[in-house]
């Protein structure tokens, strides 16, 4: 009986543990984002004259950043998995 009960909890472990990962992901992804958005935020605003950038350049400089930050990231876990194998 107490190898039964031993299971049944270390099975709740798991369980616990993988919705911990989930979230983790999650805050990453987010972080993924929101992190290049912010650093071309702050670079657009370092300018000693008054100038203008419209939201076209914005995100004509954002979404590319973006992408190439989450494909690094990705090709990163792709590498890290295939050296786990």
């Amino acid at each position: 009986m107490v190898l039964v009960v031993t299971s049944l909890v270390q099975i709740v472990d798991t369980h616990q543990s993988l919705k911990e990962v989930m979230n983790v992901t999650q805050l990453t992804n987010l972080a993924l984002l929101f992190i290049p958005l912010s650093f071309v935020t702050d670079l657009f605003s370092m300018n000693d004259g008054v100038t203008t950038h419209g939201l076209k350049l914005y995100f004509s400089v954002v979404i590319p950043l973006c992408a190439v930050v989450f494909s690094f990231a990705y090709l990163l876990l792709f590498v890290n998995i295939e050296e786990l194998s």
